[in-house]
């Protein structure tokens, strides 16, 4: 009886696999609603909560664009903060206890709206995915 085969190569991933930059789109289903219906929500799945603190001078990136976030509250106190979502231009100045919602899929960047101060910057990002 000979011993059984061993495999000592490594196994590719999917990302090899398939050789794609991107992952392939998903299908979708055709759904006609013939009556009244109710939907509810499926809960996220997890949750990210941080809090920063920024200066006047120096942007910081408070989320990353991510393709699996549901939504992200930010927040600062103290000072009110300046928000954007590139790398350029100056942002728009937020309000001290106010949310700022963030509903899309890009990096948000902060920083303290106040000239020689700090703002303390807090985060609740809620993920559909893992």
């Amino acid at each position: 009886m000979s011993a059984p085969h061993e495999n000592t190569e490594a196994t590719p991933d999917l990302d090899e696999l398939l050789q794609l930059d991107e992952p392939p789109a998903m299908s979708t289903v055709p759904v006609r609603l013939t009556e009244a219906g109710t939907f509810w929500p499926l809960p996220n799945r997890r949750v990210r909560i941080d809090e920063q603190i920024c200066n006047d001078t120096d942007w910081i990136q408070i989320v990353d664009g991510s393709k699996k976030r549901s939504v992200a509250r930010i927040m600062t106190s103290g000072n009110p903060m300046r928000v954007k979502v590139s790398t350029s231009g100056i942002g728009m100045a937020w309000p001290v206890a106010e949310p700022f919602i963030v509903t899309h899929t890009q990096a948000v960047f902060v920083q303290c709206a106040t000239a020689g101060q700090t703002s303390t910057i807090g985060v609740v990002e809620e993920f559909w995915a893992d």
